[in-house]
């Protein structure tokens, strides 16, 4: 998925994962930290600070304003898109996230760098261990 912009991922994760749900993306946030990646891998160095930085400066209000109360930690679309076997894994947490919804306004986290962001202890051990978990808290960053 080199340089694909999220809104391919999107139209990919609506079919694969949130209409077989019943799900419309008013139901939900959930968040990246990179909404493409250049050269179709995630930036190291000065080039990760920069590019992070300039994409939290989109939706940092948005997120603010959406209020999550509740976090589930999942894979990302592009990590299932190369590991197949994800795949059930990601449906389960779309699936717990709408369970969950009811009641809490849920963030699916999407991949090891977005849980880093909000959670950097659930990292630890690499996101399979974490994969499909939640917690409630608030976004604050």
């Amino acid at each position: 998925m080199a340089g694909y912009p999220l809104c391919t991922l999107e139209s990919y994760a609506q079919k694969k994962f949130w209409e077989p749900l019943g799900l419309t993306r008013k139901d939900f946030s959930f968040a990246y930290i990179l909404r493409c990646y250049p050269e179709g891998k995630y930036p190291t160095g000065h080039c990760k600070a920069t590019s992070e930085r300039t994409c939290r400066q989109y939706d940092k209000d948005v997120i603010k304003k959406f209020s999550p109360s509740l976090f589930i930690a999942t894979f990302g679309f592009k990590d299932v898109l190369e590991t197949p076997s994800f795949t059930s894994l990601v449906k389960s947490s779309f699936s717990k996230a709408k369970r969950l919804s009811e009641s809490n306004k849920v963030a699916i986290l999407l991949g090891a760098e977005t849980v880093n962001l909000v959670n950097p202890y659930l990292t630890k051990g690499g996101l399979k261990g974490w994969q499909g978990h939640f917690w409630k808290g608030e976004w604050g960053w």
